[in-house]
Protein backbone atom coordinates (compact mmCIF):
# COMPACT_ATOMS: atom_id res chain seq x y z
CA UNK A 1 0.00 0.00 0.00
CA UNK A 2 1.72 3.67 -0.98
CA UNK A 3 0.80 6.48 1.41
CA UNK A 4 3.59 9.07 1.05
CA UNK A 5 2.70 11.38 -2.12
CA UNK A 6 5.54 10.52 -4.02
CA UNK A 7 5.38 7.25 -3.71
CA UNK A 8 1.34 7.27 -4.18
CA UNK A 9 1.73 9.67 -7.44
CA UNK A 10 4.42 7.46 -8.78
CA UNK A 11 2.21 4.09 -9.47
CA UNK A 12 -0.80 6.25 -10.12
CA UNK A 13 0.93 8.00 -12.86
CA UNK A 14 2.71 4.94 -14.43
CA UNK A 15 0.90 3.81 -17.45
CA UNK A 16 2.00 0.36 -16.73
CA UNK A 17 -0.01 -0.27 -14.55
CA UNK A 18 -3.21 -2.78 -15.11
CA UNK A 19 -6.46 -3.63 -13.42
CA UNK A 20 -5.80 -7.00 -13.52
CA UNK A 21 -3.19 -9.67 -12.08
CA UNK A 22 -0.17 -10.32 -14.54
CA UNK A 23 2.31 -13.26 -14.63
CA UNK A 24 4.25 -13.17 -11.33
CA UNK A 25 4.80 -14.71 -7.95
CA UNK A 26 2.39 -12.20 -5.98
CA UNK A 27 -0.59 -12.03 -8.69
CA UNK A 28 -2.58 -14.91 -7.63
CA UNK A 29 -5.51 -13.63 -5.80
CA UNK A 30 -4.35 -10.53 -3.96
CA UNK A 31 -6.20 -9.72 -0.52
CA UNK A 32 -8.57 -7.05 -0.35
CA UNK A 33 -7.98 -4.70 2.75
CA UNK A 34 -10.77 -4.64 5.43
CA UNK A 35 -13.27 -4.90 6.22
CA UNK A 36 -13.78 -6.84 2.65
CA UNK A 37 -10.68 -9.22 3.67
CA UNK A 38 -13.61 -10.03 6.45
CA UNK A 39 -15.86 -11.70 3.80
CA UNK A 40 -16.35 -15.82 2.26
CA UNK A 41 -14.19 -15.69 -0.48
CA UNK A 42 -17.39 -15.82 -2.33
CA UNK A 43 -17.90 -12.70 -1.15
CA UNK A 44 -14.54 -11.02 -1.70
CA UNK A 45 -15.18 -12.12 -5.53
CA UNK A 46 -18.47 -10.24 -5.75
CA UNK A 47 -16.57 -7.15 -4.23
CA UNK A 48 -13.58 -7.32 -6.14
CA UNK A 49 -15.93 -7.51 -9.28
CA UNK A 50 -17.67 -4.55 -8.08
CA UNK A 51 -14.45 -2.64 -7.84
CA UNK A 52 -13.58 -3.80 -11.16
CA UNK A 53 -15.73 -1.98 -13.05
CA UNK A 54 -14.61 1.23 -10.84
CA UNK A 55 -10.84 0.67 -11.92
CA UNK A 56 -10.68 0.35 -15.92
CA UNK A 57 -7.58 2.07 -16.83
CA UNK A 58 -7.42 5.28 -18.49
CA UNK A 59 -8.98 5.32 -21.68
CA UNK A 60 -7.29 5.16 -25.15
CA UNK A 61 -6.62 8.88 -25.79
CA UNK A 62 -9.53 8.70 -29.01
CA UNK A 63 -11.64 7.76 -26.54
CA UNK A 64 -10.86 9.81 -23.06
CA UNK A 65 -11.61 12.53 -25.55
CA UNK A 66 -15.08 11.28 -25.97
CA UNK A 67 -15.55 10.71 -22.88
CA UNK A 68 -14.11 13.96 -21.44
CA UNK A 69 -15.76 16.40 -19.72
CA UNK A 70 -15.11 19.14 -22.70
CA UNK A 71 -15.13 22.28 -20.75
CA UNK A 72 -18.18 23.77 -22.99
CA UNK A 73 -20.17 21.51 -21.54
CA UNK A 74 -19.18 21.95 -18.07
CA UNK A 75 -19.24 25.58 -18.26
CA UNK A 76 -23.16 24.61 -19.29
CA UNK A 77 -23.80 23.15 -16.48
CA UNK A 78 -22.90 25.76 -14.20
CA UNK A 79 -26.86 27.90 -14.59
CA UNK A 80 -28.32 24.10 -13.77
CA UNK A 81 -26.06 23.71 -10.78
CA UNK A 82 -27.21 26.85 -10.22
CA UNK A 83 -30.60 26.37 -9.89
CA UNK A 84 -30.56 22.75 -8.26
CA UNK A 85 -28.82 23.89 -5.46
CA UNK A 86 -30.99 27.43 -4.72
CA UNK A 87 -33.88 24.74 -5.15
CA UNK A 88 -32.47 22.29 -2.54
CA UNK A 89 -31.48 25.62 0.03
CA UNK A 90 -35.32 26.76 -0.97
CA UNK A 91 -36.15 23.26 0.35
CA UNK A 92 -34.27 23.29 3.40
CA UNK A 93 -35.55 26.68 4.58
CA UNK A 94 -38.67 25.04 4.90
CA UNK A 95 -37.48 23.11 8.10
CA UNK A 96 -38.57 24.81 11.38
CA UNK A 97 -35.13 26.82 12.72
CA UNK A 98 -33.72 24.30 15.38
CA UNK A 99 -35.15 21.25 13.44
CA UNK A 100 -32.20 18.95 12.25
CA UNK A 101 -31.20 18.89 8.96
CA UNK A 102 -29.28 16.32 7.58
CA UNK A 103 -26.73 18.00 5.20
CA UNK A 104 -25.54 15.58 3.69
CA UNK A 105 -28.36 13.42 2.08
CA UNK A 106 -30.60 16.73 1.77
CA UNK A 107 -27.73 18.70 0.17
CA UNK A 108 -24.29 17.45 -0.75
CA UNK A 109 -25.43 14.38 -2.12
CA UNK A 110 -28.40 15.73 -3.99
CA UNK A 111 -26.74 17.99 -6.34
CA UNK A 112 -23.48 16.04 -8.14
CA UNK A 113 -26.37 13.34 -8.67
CA UNK A 114 -28.96 15.43 -10.64
CA UNK A 115 -25.90 17.29 -12.42
CA UNK A 116 -24.10 14.08 -13.61
CA UNK A 117 -27.48 12.37 -14.13
CA UNK A 118 -28.27 15.21 -16.36
CA UNK A 119 -24.56 15.23 -18.45
CA UNK A 120 -24.48 11.50 -18.80
CA UNK A 121 -28.56 11.31 -19.75
CA UNK A 122 -30.25 9.46 -17.23
CA UNK A 123 -33.90 10.05 -17.42
CA UNK A 124 -36.11 10.51 -14.50
CA UNK A 125 -38.08 7.95 -13.91
CA UNK A 126 -34.21 5.50 -14.09
CA UNK A 127 -32.41 7.82 -11.81
CA UNK A 128 -33.39 6.77 -8.67
CA UNK A 129 -32.68 2.74 -9.12
CA UNK A 130 -29.16 3.88 -11.12
CA UNK A 131 -28.16 6.03 -8.22
CA UNK A 132 -28.90 3.65 -5.85
CA UNK A 133 -26.96 0.89 -7.49
CA UNK A 134 -23.92 2.85 -7.83
CA UNK A 135 -23.90 4.33 -4.30
CA UNK A 136 -24.11 0.25 -3.02
CA UNK A 137 -20.84 -0.49 -5.57
CA UNK A 138 -18.77 1.62 -2.55
CA UNK A 139 -20.62 -0.17 0.24
CA UNK A 140 -17.05 -2.49 0.59
CA UNK A 141 -18.87 -3.54 4.31
CA UNK A 142 -21.41 -5.68 2.41
CA UNK A 143 -22.02 -9.08 3.06
CA UNK A 144 -21.54 -11.94 0.58
CA UNK A 145 -25.00 -12.28 -0.43
CA UNK A 146 -25.33 -8.27 -0.49
CA UNK A 147 -22.72 -7.83 -2.67
CA UNK A 148 -23.92 -10.29 -5.15
CA UNK A 149 -27.33 -8.76 -5.17
CA UNK A 150 -25.68 -5.49 -5.48
CA UNK A 151 -23.49 -6.23 -8.67
CA UNK A 152 -26.38 -7.32 -10.13
CA UNK A 153 -28.50 -4.84 -9.41
CA UNK A 154 -25.52 -2.43 -10.47
CA UNK A 155 -25.52 -4.75 -14.08
CA UNK A 156 -28.77 -4.39 -14.80
CA UNK A 157 -29.30 -1.00 -13.81
CA UNK A 158 -27.06 -0.17 -16.55
CA UNK A 159 -28.29 -2.26 -19.36
CA UNK A 160 -31.76 -0.97 -18.50
CA UNK A 161 -30.05 2.60 -19.18
CA UNK A 162 -28.20 1.51 -22.46
CA UNK A 163 -31.66 -0.08 -23.96
CA UNK A 164 -33.18 3.38 -23.18
CA UNK A 165 -30.76 5.67 -25.02
CA UNK A 166 -30.34 3.36 -27.52
CA UNK A 167 -34.16 4.17 -28.43
CA UNK A 168 -33.78 7.74 -27.46
CA UNK A 169 -30.62 8.96 -28.58
CA UNK A 170 -29.67 12.73 -27.66
CA UNK A 171 -26.87 15.22 -26.60
CA UNK A 172 -25.39 12.91 -24.03
CA UNK A 173 -22.72 11.09 -22.52
CA UNK A 174 -24.49 8.01 -23.18
CA UNK A 175 -25.60 8.48 -26.65
CA UNK A 176 -21.80 9.41 -27.43
CA UNK A 177 -20.38 6.38 -25.71
CA UNK A 178 -23.49 4.36 -27.93
CA UNK A 179 -22.56 6.05 -31.23
CA UNK A 180 -18.32 5.28 -30.74
CA UNK A 181 -19.01 1.94 -29.49
CA UNK A 182 -21.60 1.06 -32.21
CA UNK A 183 -22.49 -2.50 -32.06
CA UNK A 184 -24.77 -3.83 -29.37
CA UNK A 185 -22.49 -6.93 -28.94
CA UNK A 186 -21.66 -8.69 -25.58
CA UNK A 187 -18.24 -6.83 -25.41
CA UNK A 188 -19.12 -3.58 -26.61
CA UNK A 189 -21.94 -3.72 -24.14
CA UNK A 190 -19.38 -4.11 -20.95
CA UNK A 191 -17.24 -1.38 -22.36
CA UNK A 192 -20.40 1.01 -21.94
CA UNK A 193 -21.36 -0.43 -19.05
CA UNK A 194 -17.88 -0.11 -17.44
CA UNK A 195 -17.58 3.46 -18.73
CA UNK A 196 -20.69 4.30 -16.85
CA UNK A 197 -20.60 3.24 -13.88
CA UNK A 198 -17.14 4.67 -13.30
CA UNK A 199 -18.70 8.19 -14.67
CA UNK A 200 -21.64 8.07 -12.77
CA UNK A 201 -20.56 6.67 -9.56
CA UNK A 202 -17.49 9.16 -9.52
CA UNK A 203 -19.61 12.18 -10.92
CA UNK A 204 -21.64 11.58 -8.00
CA UNK A 205 -20.23 10.54 -4.73
CA UNK A 206 -16.76 12.02 -4.99
CA UNK A 207 -18.57 15.46 -5.27
CA UNK A 208 -20.90 14.81 -2.69
CA UNK A 209 -18.23 13.87 0.03
CA UNK A 210 -16.35 16.99 -1.32
CA UNK A 211 -18.60 19.16 -0.69
CA UNK A 212 -19.72 17.95 2.48
CA UNK A 213 -16.30 17.29 4.21
CA UNK A 214 -15.65 21.33 3.49
CA UNK A 215 -18.88 22.22 5.00
CA UNK A 216 -17.82 20.04 8.09
CA UNK A 217 -14.51 21.57 8.14
CA UNK A 218 -15.78 25.09 8.31
CA UNK A 219 -18.67 23.65 10.52
CA UNK A 220 -15.92 23.02 12.83
CA UNK A 221 -12.67 25.87 12.22
CA UNK A 222 -14.75 28.74 13.15
CA UNK A 223 -11.34 30.59 12.99
CA UNK A 224 -11.34 29.52 9.10
CA UNK A 225 -15.13 30.02 8.60
CA UNK A 226 -14.05 33.75 10.21
CA UNK A 227 -11.22 34.07 7.24
CA UNK A 228 -13.74 33.01 4.30
CA UNK A 229 -15.58 36.15 5.93
CA UNK A 230 -13.23 38.56 5.99
CA UNK A 231 -11.32 37.63 2.38
CA UNK A 232 -8.01 36.07 3.98
CA UNK A 233 -9.07 33.09 2.58
CA UNK A 234 -11.24 32.00 -0.78
CA UNK A 235 -13.86 29.09 -1.21
CA UNK A 236 -10.90 27.69 -3.77
CA UNK A 237 -8.39 27.77 -0.57
CA UNK A 238 -11.26 25.85 1.46
CA UNK A 239 -12.00 23.20 -1.35
CA UNK A 240 -8.26 22.38 -1.99
CA UNK A 241 -7.70 22.29 1.78
CA UNK A 242 -10.36 19.67 1.77
CA UNK A 243 -8.95 17.65 -1.29
CA UNK A 244 -5.81 17.68 0.39
CA UNK A 245 -6.67 16.54 4.36
CA UNK A 246 -10.14 14.86 3.73
CA UNK A 247 -9.90 14.07 -0.27
CA UNK A 248 -13.39 11.80 -1.20
CA UNK A 249 -11.78 9.08 -2.26
CA UNK A 250 -10.02 7.07 0.73
CA UNK A 251 -8.22 3.90 -1.11
CA UNK A 252 -7.74 3.04 -4.89
CA UNK A 253 -7.87 -0.81 -4.77
CA UNK A 254 -6.24 -2.55 -6.95
CA UNK A 255 -3.62 -2.04 -9.30
CA UNK A 256 -0.89 -4.35 -10.58
CA UNK A 257 3.05 -3.80 -11.34
CA UNK A 258 2.99 -4.70 -15.05
CA UNK A 259 7.18 -4.76 -14.17
CA UNK A 260 8.98 -3.35 -11.20
CA UNK A 261 7.99 0.14 -9.83
CA UNK A 262 10.90 1.76 -8.36
CA UNK A 263 9.36 4.65 -5.56
CA UNK A 264 12.80 5.35 -4.49
CA UNK A 265 14.43 5.08 -0.83
CA UNK A 266 15.40 1.51 -1.69
CA UNK A 267 11.86 0.81 -2.00
CA UNK A 268 10.94 -0.99 -5.38
CA UNK A 269 6.86 -2.55 -6.01
CA UNK A 270 8.34 -5.98 -7.65
CA UNK A 271 6.04 -6.79 -11.20
CA UNK A 272 3.27 -8.71 -10.56
CA UNK A 273 2.79 -7.12 -6.75
CA UNK A 274 -1.27 -5.84 -5.71
CA UNK A 275 -1.18 -1.51 -5.24
CA UNK A 276 -3.43 -0.45 -2.75
CA UNK A 277 -3.05 3.65 -3.76
CA UNK A 278 -3.74 5.65 -0.40
CA UNK A 279 -4.96 9.04 -1.85
CA UNK A 280 -6.03 10.35 1.55
CA UNK A 281 -2.96 9.59 3.08
CA UNK A 282 -0.74 11.70 0.13
CA UNK A 283 -2.49 14.47 1.50
CA UNK A 284 -1.01 14.21 4.50
CA UNK A 285 2.76 13.67 3.88
CA UNK A 286 5.04 15.61 6.76
CA UNK A 287 7.75 16.06 4.06
CA UNK A 288 5.56 18.49 1.97
CA UNK A 289 2.72 19.55 4.11
CA UNK A 290 5.46 19.76 7.38
CA UNK A 291 4.45 19.49 10.79
CA UNK A 292 0.71 20.81 10.40
CA UNK A 293 -0.36 18.27 7.86
CA UNK A 294 -3.39 16.43 10.10
CA UNK A 295 -4.64 20.25 10.20
CA UNK A 296 -7.24 21.79 8.79
CA UNK A 297 -5.15 25.59 7.47
CA UNK A 298 -6.64 26.99 4.30
CA UNK A 299 -3.80 29.19 4.85
CA UNK A 300 -1.41 26.88 4.01
CA UNK A 301 0.25 27.38 0.52
CA UNK A 302 1.48 24.16 -0.24
CA UNK A 303 -1.79 22.09 -0.56
CA UNK A 304 -0.28 19.40 -3.29
CA UNK A 305 -2.87 16.27 -3.13
CA UNK A 306 -3.83 13.27 -5.30
CA UNK A 307 -7.53 13.61 -4.85
CA UNK A 308 -8.25 13.17 -8.28
CA UNK A 309 -5.31 11.69 -9.41
CA UNK A 310 -2.61 11.94 -11.32
CA UNK A 311 -1.56 11.86 -14.90
CA UNK A 312 -2.57 9.71 -17.25
CA UNK A 313 -5.36 8.16 -14.23
CA UNK A 314 -6.57 11.93 -13.59
CA UNK A 315 -10.27 12.43 -13.02
CA UNK A 316 -11.94 13.56 -16.13
CA UNK A 317 -14.23 15.24 -13.65
CA UNK A 318 -12.38 17.29 -11.87
CA UNK A 319 -13.30 20.96 -13.24
CA UNK A 320 -16.89 19.81 -12.65
CA UNK A 321 -16.41 18.58 -9.19
CA UNK A 322 -14.68 21.55 -7.76
CA UNK A 323 -17.43 23.79 -9.87
CA UNK A 324 -19.99 22.43 -7.70
CA UNK A 325 -18.29 22.82 -4.47
CA UNK A 326 -18.07 25.99 -5.41
CA UNK A 327 -21.52 27.32 -6.41
CA UNK A 328 -22.82 24.71 -3.21
CA UNK A 329 -20.73 26.02 -0.63
CA UNK A 330 -21.36 29.32 -1.28
CA UNK A 331 -24.96 29.47 -1.22
CA UNK A 332 -25.06 27.09 1.83
CA UNK A 333 -23.01 29.86 3.93
CA UNK A 334 -24.39 32.69 2.21
CA UNK A 335 -27.82 31.34 2.59
CA UNK A 336 -27.59 30.14 6.00
CA UNK A 337 -24.79 32.22 7.56
CA UNK A 338 -25.37 30.72 11.37
CA UNK A 339 -24.90 27.09 10.12
CA UNK A 340 -24.01 25.07 12.90
CA UNK A 341 -23.56 20.95 13.20
CA UNK A 342 -26.89 19.63 15.88
CA UNK A 343 -24.35 16.85 17.11
CA UNK A 344 -20.76 17.02 18.40
CA UNK A 345 -18.59 16.08 15.48
CA UNK A 346 -17.34 12.56 16.99
CA UNK A 347 -20.93 11.12 17.00
CA UNK A 348 -20.75 11.47 13.26
CA UNK A 349 -20.48 8.03 11.61
CA UNK A 350 -18.16 7.31 8.53
CA UNK A 351 -19.52 5.70 5.79
CA UNK A 352 -18.93 2.00 5.35
CA UNK A 353 -16.29 1.57 2.53
CA UNK A 354 -12.74 1.72 2.53
CA UNK A 355 -12.82 3.88 -0.67
CA UNK A 356 -14.80 6.68 -0.37
CA UNK A 357 -14.02 9.11 2.85
CA UNK A 358 -17.35 10.49 4.29
CA UNK A 359 -19.90 10.30 6.71
CA UNK A 360 -23.03 8.70 6.43
CA UNK A 361 -25.20 11.87 7.72
CA UNK A 362 -24.02 15.27 8.92
CA UNK A 363 -26.88 16.54 11.04
CA UNK A 364 -27.07 20.58 11.08
CA UNK A 365 -29.35 23.76 12.40
CA UNK A 366 -30.02 25.91 9.73
CA UNK A 367 -30.92 28.52 12.15
CA UNK A 368 -29.98 27.52 15.53
CA UNK A 369 -31.61 30.04 18.02
CA UNK A 370 -28.50 32.00 19.98
CA UNK A 371 -30.01 30.57 23.56
CA UNK A 372 -28.98 27.13 22.38
CA UNK A 373 -25.81 26.16 22.44
CA UNK A 374 -23.95 24.67 19.37
CA UNK A 375 -21.71 21.71 18.86
CA UNK A 376 -18.40 22.60 20.10
CA UNK A 377 -15.76 23.44 17.21
CA UNK A 378 -12.46 21.75 16.75
CA UNK A 379 -9.67 24.22 18.19
CA UNK A 380 -8.00 26.45 15.61
CA UNK A 381 -4.28 26.82 15.73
Amino acid sequence: MTERHRRTEAPTGFTRILEEPVPGPASALAPLPAPACRLAPEGVGRVRERLHLLRRPAPAPARRHRLSLRPHRIEALRPRTEAIVDTLLHQLAQHTPDQPVDLFNSFARAIPARVICDLVGVPEPLRPRVLSATAAALHTAATPDQAKAGLNELIDSMKALIQDRRATPGEDLISDLLAEHGSADHLAEQHVISALVLVITAGSETPANLIASTALALLTHHGQRALLRTGDITWNDAIEETLRLEGPIMHMPLRYAVEDIPLGGGVTIPRGDAILLGFAAAGRDPSIHGDSADTFEARRLEKTHLAFGHDAHYCLGATLGRMEADIALRGLFHRFPRLRLAVPPQELLPQESFVVNGHQSIPVALRPSRRRKAAAPVRDR
